[in-house]
Order: C-alpha cells, then structure tokens, then sequence
C-alpha cells in the first residue's frame, strides 16, 4: 500500500468519504475523486488518487514529498468536512502499516455461546451483530471468529489504534445475555489470565441428556430445566405492565403467527431472501436490541423467579427502555410459544421485521404501555 521516500512520494489514507453510490456508479466515483484531488492540492503536489474497495472503501492520496509532508497534508485534511461528514485521513508510511496490522485488532471473549459455534448460522448473524456494535466505536475492517486465541473468542479489526482502544473501554463490561464481555488488545491477550470463556465452558460441563418420557430433551431447552428455579406465587410477575386494552392480545396473536408464517416460508424457499422477522430467547433479544434490530418486544408476564433469569429479563426491559421499544406482557410462557405456533414454552420475542404484519405492528405501537 506504501510508496517509500526513497521515490520521493508518501501516501495519505481517507476513510469515510466514499458512499454506496461511489461504488456503484462510475460517474459518482469520478466525480468524488475530482472533489477529492481538488481539495488535497491544496496542501501539497497530488502525484495520483487510487480507489481501495477492499477491505474497505477508501482513497489513497499519492503526494509528493517525504513522510513528514504526508503527516502535515493529513492533518489538514482531517480538518475538512465533505458532504456534511468530517474526513478521516492519516499517513501511512511502511513502518505503520506493520502497526496497524499488529495492534489495530481487539479480542472479544463472552459475546457467543456454545450454540453460535454448533450452528453456521446462528454463527454468521451473530458476528454481524458484533460487528454492528463494533461500529460505534470506530472504522470496522473486519470481524472473524478467532478460535486460535479461545474457541469462542471474537476478533475485531478496526483501522486505527485509537478506535480499537476505544472500543476495549466500550465493550469491557458489557452484558451479553448474562455473560460479561472481556475486551483486550492480541499482545496482551493471555487466556491464563483471561476470565472463563463461556462457551467452552458450557461445552466442557455439558450435562447427560434428559427425557420428557421416553423422548430426549434437546440441549438449547434441558439447560433451562436444568437451572434451579422458585415457582412462581402468582401471575403476573412484578415487572409485568398488562394494558386495559382488550384488542392488545388478540392483534399480537394475529401478528406474532403472520410472521412466524413467513419467516418460515423464507427458510423453506431456497429462492427467497431469508429475513429475519422474530428472534426468540433472553439471549438472542437482548442482542437484536443491542444492534437496534429488534423494534418491539413480547415478554411473558409468568417468567419464573431465578438470580440469573431475572437478572436476563431485567436487562431485556432496561434495553427496551433506552431504546424507547414498545414492549408487551399479555402472554403466559406456554400462551407466548402457542402464539408463534410452537407447543413449547418462550419466555420473550422480539420483532425485528414486520413486513406482512405493518397494519397490526402500527396499531400496537400505539397501544404499548409505558415502561416504569
């Protein structure tokens, strides 16, 4: 990527100029780069402008002079704003780019779980979801499963030091679904040192199978079973606000099954594009909120009383809080799994896609209660 001083040339790498129509249109990609030269002329001889798609989309600046002259044209550059949106431009010299490789990337351990590894799938979205996350903190370049450093670790590129620092501030004590993330830089990742990767723990302590009469429980719901809990003195729980409204439950139940059809139609036709439309489990909920996927939220009002679940579903109402999400308590466990068309117990949903259900979506937006 680096042209050395011994050509009497230096590089400055801009990021965040280019749009989605950049790179799909040639004469919006021309255009940009015309403003582009016009702009960094003005702080030193343009030798050449090239275009970077890969990992990201990005302009590499090709100025004449040393290294030094590089750094001074950048920092004048980041001071421009084009489009309303502030350049981000830096030098980049040889011993840099070494740099950056090596300390531009963070570990995430306690972000997947042991099915996310199981499942491609399951895998694929949720490191899209991390990503998503990741975002806020900086210039994401990529986002891979890091089995080398733990089997559930997470490993987040980002283009500058600085973004990657403040993402191990950012994610350091996150909550993802009970566990507590732990954020760290590669050369000072130690796993002697590291907290408990979950996920391989979950795998190591995997308990023997348990049955519903002669029939295995599968996995995902024998760990439920297998958690001590209180029974429940009553129904609804505390944390519960029912509405007056009797239209409430029976426009959930027309839109929870509309979209489980279709969901499932998208996953049975090869030729569709699957979307998304619910997701299911404290965990899988609090995530899709998280990566402001999930836009409304049913919660069983019966859930039972246990240190950890609580502290799961509270941390599902305090998201839905921030987020201003409408959320709704008009179900029982077992009423909230037969309203998905299941016959076994859910505890929350969350509605990430509402498409085929807008008409009921709309007037329950309008009916949600208003969180404590």
């Amino acid at each position: 990527m680096f042209i050395g001083d011994a050509n009497g040339v230096s590089e400055v790498v801009i990021d965040k100029v280019l749009t989605e129509d950049d790179l799909e249109d040639d004469e919006c990609l021309e255009e940009t780069i015309s403003d582009m030269k016009s702009l960094a002329e003005k702080f030193g001889t343009v030798e050449d402008i090239r275009v970077e798609k890969e990992p990201i989309a990005r302009l590499i600046v090709v100025y004449r002079g040393s290294s030094k002259d590089a750094e001074k044209a950048a920092a004048e550059l980041g001071t421009q704003v084009i489009g309303g949106v502030k350049i981000c431009a830096r030098a980049l010299t040889s011993e840099l780019a070494d740099e950056q490789t090596a300390s531009c990337s963070i570990i995430l351990l306690n972000v997947l779980t042991g099915e996310d590894l199981e499942d491609e799938e399951c895998l694929e979205e949720s490191l899209n979801d991390v990503e998503e996350l990741a975002k806020r903190f900086g210039l994401v370049l990529d986002v891979t499963l890091d089995s080398e450093t733990a089997p559930s670790a997470v490993r987040i590129r980002f283009s500058s030091r600085d973004d990657a620092q403040t993402a191990i501030d950012g994610f350091s004590g996150m909550v993802f679904g009970g566990s507590i993330a732990h954020a760290t830089f590669p050369e000072t990742s130690n796993m002697d040192t590291h907290p408990v990767d979950v996920a391989q723990q979950q795998a190591e302590e995997q308990a023997a199978p348990m049955f519903s009469g002669d029939k295995v429980i599968s996995e995902r719901f024998a760990e439920c079973k297998r958690v001590p809990k209180i029974p429940n003195k009553g129904t609804p729980r505390h944390y519960a606000v029912l509405t007056n409204d009797e239209s409430v439950k029976p426009l959930l139940v027309e839109m929870l099954g509309e979209l489980m059809r279709l969901q499932r139609r998208a996953i049975e036709d090869k030729n569709a594009k699957a979307r998304r439309r619910l997701v299911m489990g404290l965990r899988e909920v609090a995530r899709g909120i998280r990566a402001h996927k999930v836009k409304m939220v049913v919660m069983a009002n019966n859930l039972d009383e246990y240190g950890v679940l609580d502290a799961k579903l509270q941390e599902i109402l305090d998201l839905a809080r921030n987020e201003d999400l409408p959320v709704f308590f008009e179900f029982t466990k077992r009423g909230l799994g037969k309203a998905i068309g299941k016959t076994i117990k859910i505890a929350v949903v969350g509605v990430q896609n509402a498409d085929g259900a807008h008409q009921q979506f709309k007037k329950l937006v309008n009916l949600a209660p208003i969180l404590a």
